[in-house]
């Protein structure tokens, strides 16, 4: 998810998340990153986009590599 943007259904696939989750996902976990500033959208000015994409943003990838690195040590 990283160089790329993905759909929200290629999303929900590499998390292993149920497509009929897809309403419960964006509302809990895609919303709340994106106001992180941790996702963004491909399309910023149609959100509401059936081709929207989304990718990690630098934020993200930081957070990612953090989280990484602490699984490691584990």
């Amino acid at each position: 998810m990283e160089g790329d943007f993905v759909s929200l259904a290629e999303m929900l696939k590499l998390i292993k998340f149920s497509p009929s989750s897809r309403k419960h996902f964006r509302n809990t976990i895609l919303k709340p990153a994106m106001g992180q500033g941790l996702i963004e959208m491909e399309k910023k000015e149609t959100p509401n986009s059936p081709k929207q994409r989304y990718r990690l943003t630098q934020l993200g990838k930081e957070v990612k590599a953090q989280l990484q690195k602490e699984r490691e040590r584990e």
